[in-house]
């Protein structure tokens, strides 16, 4: 049930008015308490009220009882919906309801009513331990169980059972008074005729209701007396409450009469305060135990007056009443009795506590008085004046009537401030202080008589006080007048010096909060008030205690202290009020929920009585405590333990058991089944002290040993407890004192799985599973010894066999190299044309047994890889049919030799979704298993078809033999590994028993499944059916690079291959230089033999001589092996990347390790390539042919390499730094005619033979023709442009001798230089030339070209759908995709888009890949793009014509999705080192920034057509593209893909060249210069040059 606020005060009043002390709080708002149906009641209409022993009140409505614990209503569901008229608590704790139902007796066991008599009871009363009531024959009476009828009647009204007899109510003849033995004597009549209504007897008294309202009391003597007063409602209950007698009534509220019977005064309902009833109507009247009245009316609930001897009284403003406080927040006080002056934000009342009048100044009136209506001072002087202070307004001097005499503005000099005046304090008849927060002017001396203001002097003795917040004025124990600095502490008042001071130094050190208010009590000790708590010190500083809310404190921010008998303090907070016990340190806590009209309270707002009470201003109005009325006795409280309750029912009413056997209030011990082991106890307290809080602390022993604390709760819950005795325990938790414990012990059943017998039988079962137990593991240790026996043989031999594999996997790697030296010379004998054709059969023969060799070598690693689970599928649709062709072939010789007969059939052309690699080893086993177990003249058919299951493809193999057969006992093992048929010797053939194996392993990885037919003696049939179609592994997480690919093509041999030549015809010693590092001297030798022709060979035997020998003879590329002694090749091409003298190398890997994996990690180490063992010698060619040129790029712009993160993947980084550094230092030294090597070498440190061979790889020449070179290039920029002449150009770049320049410029060039410069047949002159150009804004705002994503566009030819999806999404994170499934269409994209890079199959509709990649690299616009082809085709012969058709690389499927990204990553990158040179390069020419020829003379033109238009005003992105001859769009995505700029930023950078270069061969000025490149704004062009050069113009130029 919810409880608002106003609920919750209520529910304090009620625990206490359940037995407990009354004479606590109140206020006077709060007088009266009401509940109603939202407050739990069943119903609004109440008739009845009754208390019991243990603290409960019941009320009685017209839909059943209720029963009020402290906290809730409950309501009882047996009674709903009956009316009840009357409640009676007898003599043996019996409660007894009469209702219109009939007669109900309470049961406390059962938390029932339980129902005695049927009919219409209407009222029930207890006489001498009877129990009689009124039903429709007369009075009946309870016997036992059991009823009669006492007295018969038919028109009973009421009636009353006395010692002088039966007191009868007659509905209409009055008052009867019949003799109790004899119930014929009737022993006197009384209001005959009258309709009387209602009797009862109040100390010997009589008292008579009748319909009409007319009130009678017979008294002791007999004598009717008629009560004078006019009423004419119906009465309804008489009541004593006090000395007073009560009527209620049903419709004139309550009449009070004295006890004289005099009228006094009429309770009714005010619409204009909630302080009276809630109705008119009372039906009933119950004076409670504790002086509190309860009423129960008819639609208002019930309502409760509590008495007015209470601890607080709360002085509140009351909508409409104007005899109440003025308004809310009271900040100010004075007490000159019997009127009490209350100052609020809003208003002054002056309240007579004689007359209980207001008296209110209000806030129009002050304001217009004052200047403002906050009242924070007050005071009365001896002439009876009322002082106002205002924080907003000024000073008043009212008379006692509250007429204003005169105003007056101490704190400042104009009336117009706020004089902010906070207390006012009188010190004799003539004289006042005065306290404001009014800038310094902090404490005033203010002379009535003279009306004269003095400051006191902010220099005070003992202190140095430039500023200070007063906040508290009191006398000490010796009438000393002391001021409480906020921040400093207590201080003297000196008011005839008007000064401050410090007499307790040693004190106010110790003192370090903000403090408000202090107290010295009789021992001499000060208290402080604090916003850190409460401090208690001596006036030396030597003692010193704080006091926190550790202590008991409602807050640490404290308000106001006021003393009680010097014993205790009452102290104001914002958070309540409390007590403190000073010889004790007990503490009492108030607040909201006490009775306190709030919890904040002000500062500086307190004051005394005469008759020692106390006044706390706070936000709602003011509290006058009354100390007197705390009870001094014990403060310990009854607890009751109301309900114990499972799952939301009671335990007094749980069906089916019986749980207690006497009122719960009353069990000391219970005991609970083992299902009833959660549960929640409730409780309250009954006290009849003094009760300050509603808080608890309960604990369970044998649970736990701490008290658990409540403070909004009356209940305690409990989960899953075990079996045992417990002792709950519950105390009140008054911080004060903790009150009586009451207790109640639990115990809880345990299950009968828990009992004693059941351990019993627990124990029996356990000795005979013991005995069971030993003996079967005795049984077992036995079986185990003979098991581990076994084991231990088999594993033997398992390890044995796993050594004899590792021992032919490490001898296979050793054997592909043997299998190179094989293969190598046998494919160069091939190529000859000198052999004849036995001799070509016969080398053909060495050639497919080599390969042969190396398939079965293969298969050893795969049988490997299978026992490891490093298998997984790389699913591609694949021509079966050539994959058969094949493997036929392989095996005809073999069978020819052997005389059987050996034929296969499948179907043309037959393809599916399989992994082609797998088929062939499951095909291979198969076929060498049927032709060793195949003798002379037998046969072997291979069988290859397809299938359609249930809409799903399959190919089925089946290979047939007429061979030796299988036993029938020995079918189930044949795929067992290691399993050797044993008839297998019959025909001398023997193996390791692992090929079945590795066939089944690989077809359940393939999904399918493999079966065998034989008879011994006429040979096997094994069938192997595998899923063909793609569907059947899309549910695969298949790893790469498994990818759906396009269909393999069969393989196509040529007779010869025509050699092209890859190198120009050159002398021996310009030849560049191959280091091969091989431990095997045999393919050492031949290696070198081969290459012999085009290089210059050296060589090492392992990775430590090859490092020797790369230091030594600078090679120009490496060759080396992985697998060597001392240092294998991974260490090795760490070695030559991390050596400065080497890292340039490019570096090519041999070996037979051919994984992923370790592709990937040789790759890793900085290796350029990775060529797996056997290879063929043509790729090797083109590999290192491919590599040479590449580098040539780097060495013809050695110089233009950009620094940034984008090359560190195309050089290290330490040659990237001697590139810059060497370019530097001959750009500065140029034109020192001394500038040599021997200046190189001391400057980079370097020997001159590192030094030499450095320059020589990179520049590809000598360091004294680089220096040359350098020079001469220069020159020819020079003069090429214009800017120099001949003979000017070749002392500006180092040359003395003007002729020996023209020699070695011809020889560069092939030309003279005279004939380059643009003036040659002209005459030169000095005289500068007026340039004009476009304004800046025209070159920087032009039309904006295509917009690219920051990612790289790349192109992707493939016309297999599934293939063409999958690189999208691997490459879709770091690329912009365009997709495209024909050649055709990709050029067409290609020329539209310009993409960054292509990847392309070659075999697609339209035109295939090589001839794609021919068409753009020969077309102007895309010839710059890197091109990727991608295809099944990998023979080398395929390979080779990839790379001359212009390709950048060739991969060939399947492939590695990892090592795809790697290449792709290295493209992108070299083009955007290209890009950088443009933008960091003066120098760079369109050669050196060109990946191609048709790039070069694209930006050649592009040069030219800048250069030719410098001058032009009208030059823009049209012009530019259209003498290109390309469209707008064309052109910026080609200048973008070569520069890596747009077109106008392109257009831009030349003219800042230009200008650079005239800046420094030149002599004109600088604005001059900014003028013949094009630039109209100076400060445009000097911005624009910093930008890109880093410097000034002018710095630049020195």
């Amino acid at each position: 049930m919810p409880i608002h606020l106003h609920f919750k005060i209520k529910i304090i009043y009620l625990i206490l008015l359940l037995g407990l002390s009354l004479d606590i709080f109140s206020t006077e708002q709060e007088k009266y308490l009401h509940f109603t149906e939202v407050d739990g009641l069943p119903r609004n209409i109440t008739t009845c009220i009754e208390q019991d022993q243990y603290g409960y009140l019941w009320t009685g409505t017209t839909n059943g009882i209720a029963q009020y614990d402290g906290n809730s209503f409950y309501s009882y569901k047996e009674l709903a919906g009956v009316s009840v008229f009357g409640l009676l608590y007898d003599s043996h704790n019996t409660l007894w309801a009469a209702t219109g139902k009939g007669l109900y007796k309470y049961n406390r066991l059962t938390n029932q009513f339980d129902i005695i008599v049927e009919g219409f009871i209407p009222k029930v009363q207890e006489f001498e331990n009877d129990i009689y009531f009124i039903m429709y024959s007369g009075i009946g009476k309870i016997v036992g169980n059991k009823f009669e009828v006492f007295y018969k009647a038919s028109d009973l009204a009421d009636f009353f059972i006395s010692k002088e007899g039966i007191w009868l109510a007659k509905s209409t003849d009055g008052v009867w008074l019949v003799n109790r033995n004899n119930k014929q004597n009737i022993l006197a009549k009384y209001l005959q005729g009258k309709y009387v209504a209602l009797i009862n007897k109040i100390d010997d008294k009589l008292f008579v209701g009748c319909y009409n309202g007319q009130l009678y009391c017979i008294p002791e003597d007999g004598k009717l007396v008629q009560l004078e007063f006019a009423n004419h409602y119906f009465p309804k209950k008489f009541a004593k409450v006090g000395r007073e007698i009560w009527l209620a009534t049903d419709g004139n509220g309550i009449i009070v009469f004295d006890n004289n019977l005099k009228y006094i005064r009429t309770l009714s309902r005010s619409k204009n305060t909630e302080a009276s009833v809630n109705s008119n109507s009372i039906y009933d009247i119950y004076p409670g135990k504790n002086n509190e009245i309860w009423l129960a009316s008819f639609g208002a609930g019930l309502t409760c007056i509590l008495p007015d001897n209470l601890l607080f009284q709360n002085i509140l403003p009351e909508k409409g009443n104007e005899n109440s406080l003025v308004a809310n927040e009271g900040v100010s006080v004075f007490v000159k009795q019997p009127l009490i002056y209350f100052g609020t934000n809003y208003g002054l009342s002056v309240w007579n506590e004689n007359t209980n009048r207001f008296k209110n100044l209000s806030s129009e009136k002050l304001r217009k008085d004052l200047n403002g209506n906050k009242v924070t001072a007050i005071n009365v002087d001896a002439y009876n004046n009322l002082w106002i202070g205002t924080y907003d307004g000024l000073l008043g001097k009212y008379s006692s009537d509250l007429k204003l005499i005169k105003t007056f503005h101490p704190s400042s000099s104009s009336p117009n401030e706020m004089q902010q005046i906070v207390h006012i304090a009188e010190i004799d008849k003539s004289n006042l202080l005065i306290l404001t927060q009014f800038q310094n002017n902090i404490l005033l001396h203010f002379n009535i008589e003279t009306e004269k203001t003095d400051v006191f002097e902010l220099n005070s003795k003992g202190s140095n006080i430039t500023y200070l917040l007063i906040n508290s004025l009191r006398k000490n124990q010796h009438g000393k007048l002391l001021a409480l600095i906020a921040d400093k502490g207590l201080y003297a008042v000196n008011w005839k010096e008007n000064i401050l001071e410090n007499k307790f130094q040693e004190m106010n050190k110790k003192l370090n909060s903000y403090m408000v208010d202090f107290y010295q009590d009789k021992k001499g000790r000060y208290w402080i008030a604090s916003t850190s708590g409460l401090v208690c010190i001596s006036a030396d500083g030597k003692y010193f205690k704080r006091y926190t809310t550790k202590d008991g404190l409602p807050s640490n921010n404290l308000s106001r202290i006021e003393p009680e008998n010097d014993q205790y303090l009452w102290i104001s907070s914002i958070s309540g009020i409390c007590r403190l016990n000073t010889q004790t340190d007990e503490v009492l806590n108030f607040n909201l929920n006490d009775g306190l009209p709030a919890n904040e309270f002000y500062d500086r707002v307190s004051a005394k009585t005469n008759d020692g009470r106390i006044i706390f201003g706070s936000l709602a109005g003011f509290t006058i405590i009354d100390p007197s009325k705390v009870n001094s006795g014990s403060s310990k409280a009854d607890m009751i333990i109301s309900d114990i309750v499972f799952q939301n029912q009671s335990i007094r009413n749980i069906e089916g058991i019986q749980l207690l056997k006497k009122p719960l209030e009353e069990t000391k011990e219970i005991w609970l089944p083992y299902n009833k082991n959660s549960f929640s106890i409730h409780f309250f307290k009954k006290d009849k002290n003094f009760l300050k809080y509603h808080n608890y602390a309960y604990r369970l022993k044998g649970l736990e040993k701490n008290w658990t604390y409540l403070t909004k709760t009356n209940f305690a819950n409990f989960t899953n407890l075990s079996p045992g005795q417990y002792t709950f325990e519950v105390k009140s938790a008054d911080k004060a004192k903790d009150g009586a414990t009451t207790s109640i012990v639990i115990h809880i059943r345990a299950p009968w799985y828990l009992s004693w017998y059941a351990f019993l039988v627990y124990f029996i079962i356990f000795v005979t599973i013991l005995y069971l137990s030993v003996y079967a593991y005795l049984k077992r240790l036995e079986l185990k010894k003979e098991k581990e026996i076994s084991e231990f043989k088999i594993q033997k031999e398992h390890e044995l066999t796993e050594k004899k594999l590792s021992f032919f996997t490490n001898v296979s790697h050793d054997l592909k190299t043997p299998l190179t030296l094989i293969d190598a010379p046998v494919n160069d004998l091939l190529q000859s044309d000198n052999l004849n054709p036995e001799q070509v059969n016969k080398l053909m023969i060495i050639s497919r047994n080599s390969k042969r060799l190396y398939k079965l070598i293969t298969d050893l690693l795969d049988f490997r890889k299978v026992t490891q689970k490093q298998y997984v599928l790389e699913i591609s649709e694949t021509r079966i049919s050539a994959i058969v062709a094949d493997i036929y072939e392989a095996f005809k010789e073999e069978c020819k030799h052997k005389e059987i007969n050996f034929n296969y059939a499948v179907e043309e052309n037959l393809t599916g979704y399989v992994d082609a690699s797998k088929i062939e080893k499951i095909l291979w086993n198969l076929l060498s298993n049927a032709l060793k177990f195949t003798g002379k003249g037998g046969q072997i058919s291979l069988k290859i078809k397809e299938q359609i299951v249930d809409n799903q493809k399959y190919i089925k193999f089946e290979v047939v033999d007429t061979g030796i057969g299988i036993p029938e006992n020995e079918k189930n093992k044949i795929f067992d590994r290691f399993f050797k048929v044993q008839n297998s010797s019959l025909l001398n053939q023997d193996g390791t028993g692992i090929g079945l194996s590795i066939v089944k392993e690989l077809v359940e990885i393939h999904l399918g499944q493999i079966n065998v037919e034989s008879t011994l003696g006429h040979g096997s049939t094994f069938t192997v059916i595998i899923p063909s179609g793609q569907e059947a592994y899309l549910h695969l997480n298949i790893e790469a690079p498994a990818i759906i690919g396009p269909v393999a093509q069969p393989i196509e041999t040529k007779e010869s291959t025509e050699n092209l030549p890859l190198f120009e015809n050159k002398k021996q010693y310009n030849l560049p230089t191959l280091l091969i590092v091989e431990d095997n001297s045999e393919l050492r030798d031949y290696l070198c033999k081969h290459f012999e022709k085009k290089y210059k060979v050296c060589s090492a035997k392992d990775g430590l001589e090859g490092l020797k020998q790369a230091r030594d003879s600078s090679p120009d590329i490496i060759i080396t092996d992985v697998q060597m002694p001392n240092m294998n090749g991974y260490e090795f091409c760490k070695e030559i990347r991390h050596n400065f003298d080497t890292s340039h190398l490019p570096v090519i890997m041999l070996t037979a390790n051919n994984t992923t994996e370790q592709q990937i990690e040789g790759l890793s180490t900085g290796a350029d390539s990775y060529i797996t063992k056997p290879f063929d010698i043509n790729v090797l060619d083109a590999q290192v042919t491919s590599l040479t040129e590449n580098r040539k790029l780097l060495r013809n712009k050695f110089l233009g390499i950009e620094t940034p993160e984008n090359l560190e993947k195309v050089l290290p980084q330490k040659d990237i730094d001697f590139i810059l550094d060497l370019k530097l230092f001959i750009e500065e030294n140029m034109m020192d005619q001394k500038l040599s090597i021997e200046m190189l070498s001391e400057h980079f440190a370097l020997s001159i033979a590192q030094l030499h061979r450095k320059i020589k790889y990179i520049a590809g020449t000598t360091p004294n023709n680089l220096i040359k070179s350098i020079r001469l290039k220069k020159a020819y920029q020079l003069i090429k442009e214009g800017r120099l002449r001949v003979s000017e150009a070749a002392y500006q770049t180092g040359f003395s001798d003007p002729n020996y320049f023209t020699i070695c410029f011809k020889k560069e060039f092939g030309e003279n230089p005279s004939k380059i410069a643009p003036f040659a047949n002209e005459t030169y002159n000095d005289t500068p030339v007026k340039l004009v150009s476009n304004e800046p804004a025209n070159i920087s705002k032009p039309e904006e070209p295509v917009s690219f994503e920051q990612q790289p566009l790349m192109l992707i030819a493939e016309d297999n759908e599934d293939m063409r999806n999958y690189i999208c999404s691997e490459l879709s994170s770091k690329y912009k995709i365009i997709a495209v499934a024909d050649g055709w269409s990709a050029y067409e994209k290609a020329v539209e888009v310009i993409p960054d890079i292509i990847l392309s199959d070659i075999m697609m509709p339209g035109i295939d890949g090589i001839e794609l990649c021919r068409k753009l690299k020969t077309d102007d616009r895309t010839s710059h793009v890197p091109f990727v082809l991608l295809t099944a085709k990998d023979t080398d012969e395929n390979t080779i014509e990839g790379l001359e058709s212009g390709a950048d690389d060739y991969i060939a499927k399947p492939f590695n999705i990892q090592v795809l990204k790697a290449r792709l990553d290295n493209l992108i990158l070299s083009r955007i080192a290209l890009r950088k040179i443009f933008i960091k390069e003066p120098d760079a020419t369109p050669k050196e920034i060109s990946p191609s020829a048709h790039d070069e003379n694209f930006l050649k033109k592009a040069y030219e057509i800048v250069e030719k238009h410098l001058l032009d005003p009208n030059f823009d992105v049209h012009i530019f593209a259209s003498e290109l001859g390309v469209s707008r769009a064309q052109l910026y995505r080609k200048i973008d893909a070569l520069s890596g700029q747009s077109v106008n930023e392109f257009i831009r950078i030349v003219r800042l060249k230009k200008a650079a270069d005239l800046l420094i061969n030149s002599n004109f000025q600088i604005s001059e210069i900014a003028e013949k490149v094009g630039f109209n704004s100076f400060a445009y062009f000097t911005k624009s040059f910093k930008e890109y050069f880093g410097a000034t113009p002018s710095q630049y130029k020195r």
